[in-house]
């Protein structure tokens, strides 16, 4: 395989998340959309940036507050949605039990976002290292899901065998 260098043209757009940048690969340009929501999420750098199924997740980074005495940078802990079919943004309910940024974050099979390290301000003001990982449900897990939950918690200590004989599915029992 090979890699192809993309001669990319004009400044990455830097405002906020109201208009929404995205690079086209016909023109090779960044492009702007706007967004149709109420709320937009504040402007930010250094978040993470994740797709899941039609929705994208923003997640965390950091901000820039102007007050009398000069602008202050802050972490951001909350955590959006835009859904690609109408491009409306809406917040999570939940947000990270800190401000984050440069950190990493990734969705997984199980509808579920993580978030993994990156940095925060501590109570001086100065800046920290995190090696923390964190777990959020965007979307209400499945039924069997849940029940397997339950279920192994419970029962981890019985053998796979009589788990099969009791009507575990065999797709669940092989995660053992």
């Amino acid at each position: 395989k090979q890699w192809y260098q993309r001669r990319v043209r004009g400044p990455i757009p830097t405002e906020d998340l109201g208009s929404i940048p995205y690079f086209c690969t016909k023109t090779d340009t960044w492009e702007v959309m706007k967004a149709k929501s109420v709320h937009n999420p504040p402007g930010r750098v250094a978040h993470s940036c994740n797709k899941i199924g039609n929705h994208v997740i923003v997640t965390g980074g950091q901000a820039q507050i102007e007050s009398p005495t000069g602008a202050r940078n802050f972490a951001l802990s909350d955590i959006w949605m835009l859904d690609l079919e109408s491009y409306i943004w809406t917040p999570v309910q939940v947000t990270l039990p800190m401000g984050v940024f440069f950190h990493s974050g990734a969705v997984g099979g199980d509808n579920c976002l993580y978030t993994f390290g990156g940095s925060t301000y501590n109570t001086q003001g100065s800046v920290d290292r995190l090696n923390v990982l964190y777990k959020v449900n965007l979307f209400v897990p499945p039924l069997v899901e849940l029940a397997w939950k339950v279920f192994y918690q419970n029962f981890k200590h019985v053998p796979r065998l009589k788990m099969v004989n009791l009507g575990v599915p065999i797709y669940l029992v092989r995660r053992v």
